[in-house]
């Protein structure tokens, strides 16, 4: 298995997906995403693209050339918020994202 395929089914296992579901909600078949995991096909620039939207990762992130994001404890009281508002602010450009982060701060305070 390659970087992509021990990335991918990491952060899967981290999400407590199946791999039948990450293929379905990538829109691809179960067998395709099992042999790009396995390395026995490479998957299409459309299909990683795809695979990163339901994994919540980039596709550097997925493919080896950034570090993987760190998932909070799924037992602490608030992981759920916190992975939800951590993927909100992935959608996010640059200026609404500074934006945030000064909502963010005026709320603590």
């Amino acid at each position: 298995m390659d970087v992509f395929g021990e990335r991918c089914e990491a952060r899967r296992e981290q999400l407590g997906l199946s791999q039948a579901e990450v293929a379905r909600r990538a829109g691809l078949d179960p067998t395709q995403l099992n042999h790009y995991v396995r390395g026995r096909h490479d998957p299409p620039l459309h299909g990683i693209v795809r695979i990163c939207r339901v994994l919540d990762l980039t596709p550097g992130q997925l493919l080896g050339t950034e570090p993987m994001p760190l998932l909070p404890d799924r037992d602490h009281p608030r992981a759920a918020r916190l992975e939800e508002l951590q993927h909100e602010a992935r959608l996010l450009d640059d200026e609404q994202l500074a934006v945030a982060v000064r909502l963010l701060r005026a709320l603590r305070q």
